[in-house]
């Protein structure tokens, strides 16, 4: 499969290595299993928050523990805890073999989820005692071992969880602790290797093959171990003989897990030196694996940050542009508010007023009296109330200028209600009221931000009040 599409920027998540080809879709839900593919495809069902990118990334790993949780959840109470038969491995056992790759490959790919499993329940159960003020152990052995290694404790190591908080506060319990790990060993990890090789041969695996390895040199080994990495909280015990307990040493250099290699048969045998090369190379793979995540999502942070500083330096810009917009529309304002007190004033001094025998005739529809449509309520106040036209009768106001107790006419008046044009109302009255038809249209061209796309329906209004 091509590489799958998250549809989020700077996402990458490692495809696991198959048997067969991924396919193009994730399978359904009700096939997810216990498998780094169904890790892999849950994943492609719930999508990387394409809605806040970088969200996925910068939280990679929570992400990928709430998926194995979800793998994993109500396996404990499922009453599943007997495998098919005494010689048979338990179904998930079987389907993570048939989707993983034969050889090497499929070892080191199911050696990679069994860490990302255990790091997610060792991260479980430090959370855990951390909320509840608790101390868990957790001792985890594998079920192979070395080829050419007898079935002793001496060959086996088992991989312990601990607070280390409690490991350095309590000193007087580490050959507990040790005493523990070796029980452990000899009375659970002896009898779990012996039921994974029964079972290898039965399914005709090529087990038991000849040859020698070294006896550790239980003598050197710690009591206690130092963690795997600083600041962990993972331990690994290597065993010693069956004496019973292990031997009261002092605790000297810290001795690495990765000297006993991890033997997965999948019909491929490995010497020692061998599977520790394999697995070093395969830990340095991850680590680099992960360094370029990191730096890859670093990347992306600063290519944010970036992003931000250049949207907030256009912002502010579009802020001193609004803001020099707004001052010069107040301006025009208070120019026009001006003009028109000065034309109720003495709107002789504007224009020549239309002929007394039109404005009172053709037109009278358009200007209709008080005693018609109530007026509307003040929108934009252009004059001062205290300001009063005369009447047709003065000299000063011909008849059809535009008085107190003059409105539009119905149409017109409906018309800049529908388009939310009222803050026009004064103006168009006056236009109506000073201006003759014919000049309707270019006095309403004058009017400032009046929409282009109106004024031939302002215009039909005019013209069927005037009609009325």
């Amino acid at each position: 499969m091509a590489s799958w599409n998250w549809n989020t920027p700077g996402v990458h998540i490692r495809q696991p290595l198959t048997r067969t080809p991924i396919p193009a879709q994730p399978a359904p839900w009700s096939k997810l299993a216990f498998d780094p593919l169904s890790l892999f495809d849950l994943r492609r069902h719930l999508g990387t928050r394409m809605n806040e990118p970088g969200r996925f990334m910068a939280s990679q790993f929570q992400f990928q523990a709430a998926d194995i949780a979800f793998l994993a959840g109500g396996a404990s109470g499922d009453g599943r805890h007997a495998p098919p038969a005494v010689d048979e491995f338990f179904p998930e056992f079987m389907h993570l073999r048939e989707v993983t790759p034969p050889g090497k490959a499929g070892n080191a790919e199911r050696r990679v989820f069994s860490e990302l499993v255990r790091r997610t329940i060792w991260d479980l159960a430090t959370k855990w005692d951390r909320a509840l003020g608790s101390t868990t152990m957790i001792l985890h052995v594998d079920g192979t071992i070395h080829p050419a290694a007898p079935l002793a404790p001496e060959y086996l190591k088992a991989n312990m969880y601990l607070p280390p908080s409690f490991v350095q506060e309590n000193p007087g319990s580490h050959q507990s602790l040790a005493s523990i790990a070796q029980i452990f060993l000899e009375h659970v990890g002896v009898p779990t290797v012996a039921a994974w090789t029964r079972r290898g041969h039965a399914l005709n695996w090529p087990l038991g093959q000849q040859g020698t390895i070294p006896v550790r040199p239980s003598q050197n080994l710690p009591v206690i171990p130092s963690a795997e990495a600083a600041g962990s909280s993972h331990y690994v015990f290597h065993g010693h003989p069956a004496t019973g307990a292990a031997p009261m040493v002092p605790p000297v250099s810290p001795i690495s897990s990765s000297q006993v290699p991890i033997y997965d048969i999948d019909q491929v045998i490995l010497d020692a030196a061998e599977a520790d090369l394999l697995s070093a190379s395969e830990r340095n793979g991850y680590l680099e694996g992960e360094v370029k995540l990191l730096r890859r999502h670093l990347g992306q942070c600063e290519d944010a940050i970036e992003l931000y500083d250049e949207r907030e330096v256009a912002s502010q810009q579009r802020i001193q542009d609004l803001e020099a917009e707004l001052a010069h529309l107040q301006h025009e304002l208070k120019q026009s508010q001006t003009l028109v007190r000065r034309y109720c004033a003495n709107p002789t001094v504007f224009d020549s007023p239309p002929s007394p025998s039109s404005s009172r005739s053709k037109y009278s529809g358009v200007l209709a009296t008080a005693s018609k449509p109530p007026s509307p309520p003040p929108y934009v106040n252009f004059g001062s109330p205290s300001v009063s036209v005369a009447g047709p009768s003065s000299p000063r106001t011909p008849r059809g200028l535009v008085t107190a107790e003059m409105e539009l006419g119905a149409a017109t008046h409906q018309f800049l209600i529908d388009n939310n044009l009222l803050s026009y109302f004064d103006a168009v009255r006056l236009i109506c009221a000073k201006f003759s038809s014919v000049k309707w249209g270019t006095e309403i061209e004058k009017l400032s931000k009046f929409p282009a796309e109106l004024r031939n329906g302002l215009l039909e209004a005019l013209e069927e009040d005037s009609k009325a």
